[in-house]
């Protein structure tokens, strides 16, 4: 009988069960003891069971619902981030699109806020009769890509600028020139007629260029002071709307 029961032992302790100390002359004790054992490893492998069944495709199962969805919101936060990177080039896209698409060779670059700027802006629109300049306000996506071109910050209005392109703005095929400052002043009346020309070649020769650009950055640093700002860039005019870029 006792070599039966410690056979009977031997079989449960091969199940991994801890080993169980019989005493010899109570050999039941130790039977129970294993059994009782044997029903605690069995409940934990069920309870094991259970979790996989609930978390099939999971690589954790044991990973609480507070992780999974920890997990989740992760997931989630770097979707979003793709999203807004994909948003972000698609728009950049956009604007580059814009840039190319346009077919005019000389486009002026002007503060759309300044009313000193747009006062000149508007002399421009009534004396430039060959209409052979278009305009674009330095806030506007074309004024910034064409900034980026030159190899300025996109939010860099401290200048007018002139960008020129024998081939049209948006023809890569060929460079296009970007002047500021008081080369683009003189560049626009040079182009204006005669008389302007004259003075731009007279202004060029005897005016030293770094006497003309800090005449212009007096000028431009103080041009809110002398006619004031608007609340709203100008981007256009009811009468010259094919005129201006946006």
């Amino acid at each position: 009988m006792r070599a039966q029961l410690t056979s009977r032992v031997s079989i449960l302790l091969s199940f991994g069960l801890p080993n169980i100390s019989l005493l010899s002359t109570k050999p039941w004790i130790g039977v129970a003891s294993a059994f009782t054992v044997f029903q605690g490893k069995l409940s934990n492998q069920a309870m094991h069971s259970e979790k996989q069944i609930l978390f099939p495709h999971s690589r954790f199962p044991t990973q609480t619902f507070t992780q999974r969805f920890q997990s989740s919101s992760a997931l989630s936060s770097t979707s979003t981030e793709i999203d807004d990177v994909i948003n972000m080039n698609k728009s950049k896209k956009d604007k580059m699109q814009s840039v190319l698409a346009i077919d005019a060779k000389q486009v002026i670059l002007y503060d759309g806020v300044c009313n000193f700027c747009n006062t000149w802006v508007d002399i421009l629109l009534r004396i430039d009769l060959k209409e052979q300049f278009k305009f674009a306000p330095l806030q506007s996506d074309v004024g910034k890509e064409l900034l980026i071109r030159m190899g300025k910050e996109a939010d860099d209005i401290s200048s007018i600028v002139l960008v020129e392109n024998s081939s049209g703005i948006g023809n890569e095929m060929t460079e296009a020139s970007y002047l500021d400052k008081s080369a683009c002043v003189l560049k626009v009346v040079e182009e204006l007629g005669i008389p302007g020309k004259v003075f731009a070649k007279t202004a060029l020769a005897i005016v030293p260029k770094e006497l003309r650009d800090t005449v212009y950055d007096t000028v431009a640093e103080n041009r809110y002071n002398f006619m004031g700002k608007r609340d709203e860039c100008r981007c256009s005019d009811p009468k010259f709307s094919d005129r201006f870029l946006l």
